[in-house]
């Protein structure tokens, strides 16, 4: 009976539907009221906090300013990935990756 009852609860029965403005047919959002498409989403406001934490915390400094550090650093915490993986990460929070070759030198680092 608990089972059964947290599978209701799980799958909502008892809770009204929230209206995501999504076009069930593609999944696609539909236009936000202001009449405006998201087309897209900028990065920058996130890459510009975490940075700001990153030199914060001193851990620019303590590494020497290593870009390698820095960008696995970004990329994990935007990302929780393997070290191949953060490049693709990388790339799509903008930046320009170090090879995977690189990665791996530095990790000793």
């Amino acid at each position: 009976m608990l089972k059964s009852a947290a599978w209701r609860k799980i799958a909502g029965d008892d809770q009204p539907e929230l209206e995501l403005g999504l076009d069930e047919s593609t999944g696609a959002r539909s236009p936000a009221p202001s009449g405006v498409t998201i087309t897209g989403l900028r990065m920058g406001p996130l890459i510009e906090a975490l940075t700001a934490i990153y030199r914060g915390l001193g851990l620019e400094e303590a590494t020497g300013g290593d870009e390698v550090f820095y960008q696995q650093v970004l990329a994990r915490l935007v990302e929780p990935t393997s070290k191949y993986d953060s490049l693709r990460v990388i790339e799509e929070m903008g930046m320009d990756p170090v090879s995977y070759a690189t990665v791996n030198r530095r990790l000793p680092v």
